[in-house]
């Protein structure tokens, strides 16, 4: 890669230093760090991963299991922050792949591999009360329609977050508040399933901008 700019200005690459990184099949679990440097924090990562790709991604900023989140379809998070400036996407070949490497696969590795929210849910933003700005979550078990939306106090429409079609998997959006007044506000999630029969999901969570 290219030398490291120089002023505080933000940038990612490989710990390696390589412009690309291999996944090679029968290798397992294959951990590919991420340095990111002079990020101003929250920090969204995006993915935008192709039918057929053969690999399954995770993405974790601690390096460890316990916050391990699977990456499929397109998609992206919001991180806090990182350990040691690092975001760590962890990776596993499985198509194509010998008969050998995949009777050799373990159980565990598999349920990993087939990892995807089984149910709706809209987390409590973080952190709140926020200052101006604060990162929602949120998971999708089918590909839906999907809008998120912000409201004042009043029941008034404020911001939109979200207003489209999303595929199943853990979302994250950022909602900046720099040009609202303190206050009491409220995120609503509507999902509503491609199938007709499908019932449309909702929740609300109370969000505090506190300047």
């Amino acid at each position: 890669m290219p030398p490291e700019p120089v002023g505080g200005i933000f940038h990612a690459k490989f710990k390696t230093d390589k412009f690309i990184e291999n996944i090679p099949p029968g290798k397992g679990f294959l951990k590919i760090p991420i340095k990111l440097k002079n990020a101003q924090y929250p920090v969204t990562v995006n993915w935008k991963i192709k039918d057929g790709n053969g690999v399954k991604y995770w993405i974790t900023k601690s390096g460890e299991d316990k916050d391990k989140q699977p990456l499929s379809g397109n998609g992206s998070i919001g991180l806090s922050s990182t350990k040691d400036g690092d975001i760590i996407i962890i990776a596993q070949a499985i198509d194509p792949c010998d008969i050998v490497w995949k009777a050799g696969m373990n159980e565990d590795a598999e349920e990993q591999l087939s990892q995807l929210p089984t149910d709706y849910k809209l987390e409590q933003n973080t952190p709140n009360p926020f200052n101006p700005t604060t990162i929602i979550n949120y998971q999708l078990p089918t590909d839906n329609f999907v809008t998120l939306k912000v409201y004042n106090i009043l029941g008034e429409e404020v911001a939109t977050l979200v207003d489209g079609y999303e595929m199943a998997g853990y979302k994250s959006v950022i909602f900046d508040g720099s040009n609202m007044s303190s206050g009491i506000y409220f995120v609503r999630l509507n999902a509503s399933p491609s199938t007709s029969s499908g019932q449309v999901y909702s929740d609300v969570k109370k969000i505090v901008l506190a300047k």
